[in-house]
């Protein structure tokens, strides 16, 4: 500890002076009245007092600090991840693990609290982010997602004194991505308990079913559809594919293993516009563990109209080909690729005056942009656009967008996705927003970005560790709707998304949604309700608005009814009001076909919108039941830990005693106060005081 202050040396000389003043004034000089008589020893103790005491407080006027070096102590951090998902208490052990299991767990954790500070992770309730709670011996009904518990915790402790992990569960993950990749993130091992059952089950399901999402009215789309079958070696089957009362294919299986696994290849006709709901059946097996697995409700929407898309590049780039890709994996959109000249060329010999519902311009230069973008603007073709280092800014700047980005330095940055989570123009799933947060960065030109109101930002840039206010994906909804990507290498996000799912579906329904967005017809209708067509049963019902004034400025002022209809009933809401939209949360709602309708009056004129989507409940966690216990242990080697059953708990205990990276780690830091805030010090000038009237009236009255 040591004293730090602000002023010459000679000011202690200054503040010894003054103290020396005091006493001398108030003892040894009268000032026209009579001093004080005390004997000689007592007068000069009196004014040692006086001395000290104001020395001491003109000392704490020059504001001296106290430098401290503070130690803390931080233990390891241990946390205990339980899957709290249903398919653990799916099995013949259901007892054990609702009961003993979860006694020798918590039993585990009060151990290891002598030496590590625990905390608990349940997941597997929801596909939202896990919390931190006490163990629970409820199991729930929703999906599995162990890689976002592990990213969860890899994000939230950065940093802190993370020990280990121990990673309860029974392997199934039927949500999110790939945990192996996410397990490599943290920095510390990862201990698993094998949970569930490994013993096949004799039973039959629908694994998966791939398909288009948006098809084209009138045409017919392939459906793909895998079917795994267990212990049924030499039985038959048949799957069938209908609509209602109306069935549309059939086709019979022969079980020829007993590990049975097949894909089947089928076309369905598209004949009828909205969204339609097809129904995929497996005939049941004497004997099956569970028939619930057997049927699949594949919702389709059928779009009456194709889109057409023109992607105009400066060059050949792998970004032109990830969005062409990602555009035609809807049949209801008509892609093409030009050059500025070639697609001037087009727009001079089209014979319909909007040849395109949108144009993608990516990273066109200050020539291609002067040429193109009067064209577009006269034509009212919505625009997406794609911005990276060869853009000129300044012809940017120049097209009065919303947005400017203004920059000496003509230099990029490496920009991650950060989701904004008050983005209220479309929905996107949770799945999406995560999936797309983890994609590798964009080239995103660097400066300051000036954004005008009508701008709303989907992700924010995030630069390193700090997410920054630049935009990296966002939409406008002015008059002639339009949308930005500032940043090159979307090819690294397609790439990424098939690497870690096997597809790309977590980045085409995010350029779906855009393109969706600004193709939508802004001026024709002023009142716009966003929700997703398909919705879990366990998840809430969010539902956004928007309403555009005659300056076709978006506007909150009238109130927004939604009238929500079943099978059975009818039911009326209002929307809440956002900065420049509505917002309605519906909450939790049964399995079913809904349909909406929204209404409102703005200037004495009624405007209204409507359509449907559908609440599906996917009992995903008695889709399959065999514990997968191979992607534990490899989690495990991963990391440098080990797996274990749920007997062996008490073995957790030894092994982290015995790993000497486990260690208590002491912080030191500088801590720096005033020393006018120190208790003893003030004390020490109250005693000097109290100490000199003290004397003074004990020798008064003698």
């Amino acid at each position: 500890m040591h004293l730090t202050i602000d002023y010459p040396w000679y000011f202690y000389l200054l503040c010894l002076a003054a103290g020396a003043l005091f006493a001398a004034a108030l003892y040894y000089i009268p000032f026209g009245h009579r001093r004080p008589q005390f004997p000689k020893r007592i007068h000069l103790l009196l004014a040692f007092l006086r001395f000290l005491a104001v020395s001491l407080i003109a000392f704490l006027l020059l504001s001296p600090l106290v430098t401290r070096i503070r130690h803390e102590k931080e233990k390891p951090l241990v946390i205990l991840a339980q899957d709290n998902s249903r398919s653990i208490v799916l099995t013949a052990d259901s007892a054990y693990y609702r009961d003993d299991y979860i006694a020798s767990l918590n039993h585990l954790r009060s151990r290891l609290s002598r030496d590590y500070e625990v905390l608990t992770c349940t997941f597997g309730q929801s596909p939202s982010e896990p919390s931190l709670a006490e163990l629970d011996p409820s199991f729930s009904e929703s999906q599995t997602d162990i890689a976002s518990v592990l990213s969860h915790i890899a994000e939230v402790y950065e940093g802190s004194n993370l020990g280990a992990v121990i990673l309860a569960s029974d392997g199934i993950y039927n949500h999110g991505l790939n945990p192996v990749a996410s397990a490599r993130r943290l920095p510390c091992p990862i201990y698993t308990v094998a949970l569930g059952d490994t013993t096949l089950l004799r039973d039959a399901r629908i694994a998966h079913v791939r398909c288009n999402r948006e098809v084209a009215l009138s045409r017919k789309f392939p459906v793909e559809v895998t079917l795994v079958a267990n212990r049924l070696k030499g039985r038959h089957a048949s799957l069938s594919v209908s609509q209602g009362s109306k069935k549309l294919y059939s086709q019979e299986v022969d079980y020829t293993s007993d590990r049975f696994s097949t894909s089947l290849s089928f076309l369905l006709l598209a004949d009828h516009p909205g969204l339609q709901t097809y129904t995929i059946s497996l005939s049941a097996s004497d004997g099956e563990h569970s028939v619930s697995n057997n049927t699949f409700s594949l919702h389709v929407r059928v779009l009456d109209q194709r889109q057409r898309v023109a992607i105009v590049a400066a060059a050949p780039h792998p970004d032109v080909a990830a969005l062409r890709r990602a555009l035609e994996a809807n049949d209801g959109v008509d892609v093409s690729v030009f050059t500025a000249d070639e697609f001037l060329r087009s727009l001079s010999s089209a014979r319909s005056d909007t040849p395109f519902d949108l144009a993608i311009l990516h990273q066109i230069s200050s020539a291609g942009t002067a040429a193109v973008c009067p064209a577009l603007q006269r034509l009212n073709i919505p625009t997406l656009y794609i911005l990276g280092p060869a853009t000129d800014l300044d012809a940017f700047n120049a097209l009065h967008t919303g947005v400017s980005i203004h920059t000496s330095l003509h230099s990029s940055v490496d920009a991650v996705a950060a989701p904004n989570p008050a983005f209220a123009s479309f929905s996107l799933d949770a799945s999406v927003l995560d999936a797309i947060a983890q994609q590798p960065p964009l080239q995103a030109p660097f400066g300051n970005y000036d954004v005008s109101p009508s701008i709303q930002t989907l992700f924010f840039s995030r630069i390193g560790n700090i997410t920054s206010d630049m935009p990296l994906v966002a939409v406008s909804s002015a008059s002639s709707r339009s949308a930005f990507i500032f940043g090159e290498g979307l090819w690294r996000w397609r790439m990424h998304d098939l690497a870690q799912n096997g597809q790309s579906l977590f980045f085409d329904q995010l350029v779906s949604q855009l393109v969706r967005f600004v193709c939508s017809n802004s001026s024709s209708k002023r009142l716009r309700v966003s929700v997703p067509d398909i919705v879990r049963h366990d998840e809430h019902v969010l539902l956004s608005a928007e309403l555009l004034d005659d300056n076709l400025e978006p506007t909150v002022t009238p109130d927004v009814k939604l009238v929500l209809t079943d099978s059975s009933r009818s039911l009326s809401y209002l929307f809440s009001r956002r900065a420049s939209s509505y917002r309605l949360n519906l909450g939790f709602l049964p399995e079913g076909r809904y349909s909406y309708r929204a209404s409102t009056s703005l200037a004495g004129k009624s405007y209204v919108d409507d359509g449907i989507f559908i609440v599906s409940k996917a009992d995903v966690e008695s889709a399959s039941l065999t514990a997968d216990h191979t992607l534990l242990q490899t989690i495990a080697s991963e990391t440098g830990a080990r797996l274990v059953s749920p007997h062996q708990l008490d073995s957790l205990e030894s092994w982290l005693h015995d790993r000497p990276d486990l260690k208590t780690v002491i912080h030191s830091r500088t801590v720096n106060h005033s020393l006018a805030s120190v208790w003893w010090v003030l004390l020490t000038i109250l005693l000097l005081f109290a100490a000199e009237w003290a004397i003074r009236k004990y020798h008064s009255e003698i």
